[in-house]
């Protein structure tokens, strides 16, 4: 009998090798002539001399063992626990079905392993084992559990295709040292990815186009190289927690039916650290779904996105939780709250923009939220590392409009000439009561209200009524008197 005990106990078999017994038992089965052993007591499966294996053609015993097992009534798994496993041209189950547990801990690949076109109605596990060549699954279907943990390392590029997990798929701790490729994938089960490691930083990116369909996990998951998800849907809760994004990370048109989460350990250890880039709109959205950052570093998220952030958070689609940085810098403003202090703040601020960037080709962005009987504006930007230098490049903008000069670009009478009219309309709703005083802060400082005020164009304005009610807003707090 082989001299082989295995690392990893199964309780349907027994804990030293017993694969001979299986030959003797079911021996008219094989066209085997033999089962040998090495010189040490060790069978064909478990010896350590590799010419040895190679000269007795390791992969027909495979081969054999694998359809004997897997009709044997009395055998419980199919079972190649702790086996080394040499062929040129690979291990290759295929065509195959089968209801039995497929175990495969602690086994050694030297060589290609493939699944295809196959049905595994029972367990599959891969635990604490070794594939040094290429690792393929195409067209199958998993109807029972498939584990790959304990370390499990896979050396080459993983590629899987069109494949069917039913239940647990679990590959925490795995280690996946090549090209990973994930497309038409479905995961119907719960879903672990916790910890594994991914280092194709040298062989190219990870790739995920799947189907979540339960709980899925990420939780201390590392990623070295650059990793896409494209196409993905999140039908089930996914949990990217403390993972570790080494290099860019790309989340493109996603379909996120639930909620998505990207947390990281704090906010000394956010989330990301290079690029970004995420191809998100309202249709990437269905129902009450979020996406939801928590301690997440997202400077360096493409600007695109940025942009649509404003749009996507007021719609309840993304949720910037505590610990988010967004921009490089960004500062509020507050004002009374009032439905019109809104909507002419909104406009009179959606129009400096515009002229901000054409003139000055940088860009900011703003998002107006009430907080309790107050209108706070968030402004946003990469552009600037400070606030004040932001506030001197928008005295200039707002100083520029408010001239009355004369232009010729058509873009810049344009904008002009709506900025005029929504300082007109401020003003009189002023005059009126209709809106607070304050609200004249978006002109920023003293010397621009002077100029606006010098600005022959706002002659339906009664400036002096305005400031004989002492309600006007110069700069530095107080109001006009």
């Amino acid at each position: 009998m082989c001299k082989h005990k295995y690392q990893i106990k199964s309780f349907q078999s027994p804990e030293t090798c017993y694969l001979q017994a299986i030959f003797v038992r079911q021996k008219e089965h094989f066209s085997l002539k033999s089962f040998p052993l090495d010189d040490e007591g060790y069978c064909i499966f478990h010896s350590h001399h590799r010419e040895w294996k190679i000269e007795n053609h390791i992969e027909d015993y495979f081969y054999q063992f694998f359809d004997v097992m897997s009709k044997d009534k009395e055998q419980k798994e199919i079972d190649f626990r702790g086996a080394l496993l040499y062929h040129n041209e690979g291990i290759v189950i295929s065509e195959s079905t089968t209801y039995k547990t497929l175990n495969l801990c602690s086994t050694h690949f030297e060589t290609n392993l493939s699944f295809e076109n196959s049905h595994f109605g029972g367990d599959v596990y891969l635990d604490a084992a070794k594939v040094e060549g290429i690792f393929t699954i195409e067209q199958c279907n998993f109807s029972d559990n498939f584990t790959a943990i304990q370390d499990v390392e896979f050396h080459s590029t993983v590629y899987l295709k069109g494949v069917t997990f039913s239940d647990l798929f679990d590959v925490q701790q795995a280690q996946f040292k090549g090209q990973v490729n994930i497309t038409d994938v479905s995961f119907n089960g719960y879903t672990v990815f916790d910890r594994a490691i991914f280092k194709s930083e040298q062989t190219g990116f990870s790739y995920f186009k799947c189907f979540f369909n339960d709980y899925t996990s990420f939780k201390g998951t590392e990623f070295h190289g650059p990793v896409q998800f494209e196409n993905c849907i999140f039908n089930g809760e996914t949990q990217f927690v403390k993972t570790l994004f080494k290099s860019e990370f790309y989340f493109a048109l996603p379909e996120i039916k639930t909620n998505v989460f990207f947390k990281g350990a704090s906010e000394d250890q956010p989330i990301f650290e290079n690029e970004i880039e995420m191809q998100l709109s309202l249709d990437s959205f269905e129902g009450a779904a979020q996406l939801v950052f928590e301690h997440a570093n997202l400077v360096f998220l493409d600007r695109v996105t940025k942009n649509k952030l404003a749009e996507l958070k007021a719609n309840r689609k993304i949720v910037l939780g505590k610990g988010t940085m967004v921009f490089r810098f960004s500062f509020q403003e507050t004002f009374l709250y009032g439905e019109l202090d809104e909507i002419l703040i909104l406009d009179l601020l959606t129009t400096i923009k515009h002229y901000f960037t054409k003139k000055l080709a940088r860009h900011f962005e703003f998002v107006l939220s009430q907080k309790g009987e107050d209108l706070v504006v968030t402004f946003f930007s990469d552009d600037y590392m400070r606030a004040d230098d932001f506030k001197r490049d928008n005295m200039l903008i707002i100083r520029e409009l408010s001239s009355g000069l004369d232009v010729k670009d058509s873009t810049d009478k344009y904008l002009q000439d709506k900025f005029n009219f929504l300082i007109e309309s401020l003003f009189q709703q002023i005059e009126t009561g209709g809106v607070d005083a304050s609200v004249i802060k978006v002109l920023a400082d003293a010397k621009n209200l002077t100029l606006v005020m010098n600005n022959p164009v706002f002659k339906n304005v009664n400036f002096g009524k305005i400031l004989a009610g002492g309600n006007l807003w110069l700069g530095d707090g107080e109001k006009g008197r």
